[in-house]
């Protein structure tokens, strides 16, 4: 085909229109602050930090902040949030949404002291339809799927009703790299799978969020800088968006 290109000033004031962007709100002040309102749409952001650190109560926090949402811009409706896991179960994703709800520790959310007050508090919360509706968590053995799995995942949730406005992956490691990472450079593999990210996000018009891995390096540092980020450095270069979680 022949790609003739396109003219500046076309469409104009489809260009220069207040949504020319589409974000979505991670619900921490100074990070949507930065980002001039959160990740946008058909953006794919990159969290780093070594094991332990919170990533996944990070990304958990954030999905249960846009699921439950509520403004003008999308008829406070909140946004459709897929959430994948690969090493936390369900049962311990869904403790740690509802320990985010009830302010009380996943761990003592069981207890004796504090099931009640738990209990009474998801009785009353307002948003809990909302949540239902909008978050869906999926579970996948590590080292089973391929970007394209996800891929194939995405359509049928697609194809079945559900059309995530955010999709967050836990964690690039735990992804099976595919065929073409026998006999290949692994760091040039993992540029190619993150790129596969980044056209999924244009092609589906969804916010990605995917975690990592930092180094051995990383554990002890006050400030997780991008030479830190284990793996390929085609992995912070491809992402649009990087956050990275230190200790401190």
């Amino acid at each position: 085909e022949t790609d003739l290109g396109y003219n500046i000033f076309d469409d104009i004031n489809d260009t220069l229109a207040p949504d020319y962007r589409k974000t979505i709100p991670m619900g921490i002040g100074k990070i949507d602050e930065a980002l001039h309102g959160g990740i946008g749409k058909g953006e794919l952001a990159l969290v780093a930090g070594s094991m332990g650190f919170g990533k996944t109560s990070f990304t958990t926090a954030v999905a249960n902040y846009a699921a439950t949402f509520k403004c003008e811009n999308n008829n406070n409706k909140g946004f459709k949030v897929l959430q994948i896991v690969f090493e936390d179960g369900i049962k311990a994703m869904r403790r740690k949404h509802i320990s985010r709800i009830t302010q009380v520790e996943a761990a003592l959310l069981s207890d004796a002291n504090y099931i009640d007050e738990v209990k009474q508090t998801l009785d009353n919360y307002e948003d809990l339809n909302m949540l239902n509706t909008n978050l869906r968590i999926i579970e996948i053995p590590t080292g089973e799927k391929t970007a394209l799995d996800i891929k194939n995942t995405l359509k049928s949730l697609i194809n079945s009703g559900f059309k995530p406005d955010m999709m967050i992956l836990d964690y690039f490691e735990c992804l099976d790299m595919g065929s073409s990472a026998r006999g290949e450079n692994e760091w040039k593999v993992e540029g190619k799978v993150m790129r596969k990210f980044e056209n999924m996000a244009k092609e589906f018009d969804i916010a990605e969020i995917i975690t990592t891995q930092g180094t051995k390096d990383s554990v002890a540092s006050e400030i997780m800088t991008n030479d830190k980020i284990g793996g390929s450095v085609a992995k912070t270069q491809i992402a649009h968006i990087i956050i990275t979680i230190a200790r401190t």
